[in-house]
Formats: C-alpha cells, sequence, structure tokens
C-alpha cells in the first residue's frame, strides 16, 4: 500500500500511519518531505537527514518556518545575517524572510524544518 492510500474520497481518517522511507524526498535522499493537508493538518515538515555542506538555495515561504536541530551544527542565512546553531537551540523565520541553510558540521545533520501551512509553498530566490 501506498502512503497516500491511507486517505480515501479526500476525507482523513482519525489516525494515519505513515513510514518514513515512503515520504523521502528522492529515493537517493534521507530528509523525508510531509505536507499535512491532504491528512487535513495545517503543518507540513522536512525531517532533514543531510551530510556536510549540503543545504538548500535562498528562499523564502509566505509563512513562518521553525528550525529544531536535533543533530550536528547548521548555520541558518537570512540576507546578510548568519547563524550558526545546535542541538540546543529553535530557530524561528518569519513570513517572507528570505533564507537557506548549510550543514557545518563534520557530521550529518538532522532538523525538523516545521512550515506553518498544510502545504509547501516556495519562492525560490537567486543565490
Amino acid at each position: 500500500m501506498a502512503a497516500y492510500e491511507s486517505t480515501t474520497g479526500g476525507t482523513a481518517r482519525p489516525i494515519v500511519v505513515l513510514k518514513n522511507r515512503d515520504l523521502l524526498m528522492t529515493p537517493k535522499s534521507r530528509t523525508v518531505r510531509f505536507e499535512g493537508r491532504r491528512f487535513d493538518a495545517e503543518l507540513s515538515f522536512f525531517l532533514v537527514d543531510m551530510d556536510p555542506g549540503a543545504g538548500p538555495e535562498p528562499h523564502r515561504h509566505p509563512y513562518a518556518e521553525v528550525f529544531v536541530p536535533l543533530d550536528g551544527q547548521v548555520l541558518i542565512r537570512s540576507g546578510d545575517d548568519e547563524l550558526e546553531v545546535g542541538s540546543d537551540q529553535i530557530v524561528v523565520v518569519g513570513r517572507n524572510v528570505e533564507h537557506g541553510f548549510t550543514n557545518v558540521g563534520t557530521g550529518r545533520l538532522r532538523m525538523a524544518c516545521l512550515h506553518a501551512s498544510g502545504e509547501m509553498i516556495t519562492d525560490w530566490l537567486d543565490g
């Protein structure tokens, strides 16, 4: 059964269980992408799992994004501002604020990126 067959007729079931492997961004990625709207949840997220030096290009969202590093060090950029954070910190980037991040640690970065929206809406900017 595919991960998204757990809803019927556009109505989410009271409890839905998904396996992370069914939500991987690509077959070669370790990062999980979940968009809640199809499950009647107004929250989306990435469970980031990436190697040193990796990270997305500058972008923005029409909603806030919350970064929760779980393991590793991440450099979060917004315009000319840079902030290096680890697992004892949480970062909130406001709506329509340009940002990006890079794994600056020596090992894998594990981080939850919470999107205050049932679907991810990303405006990619020239980096």
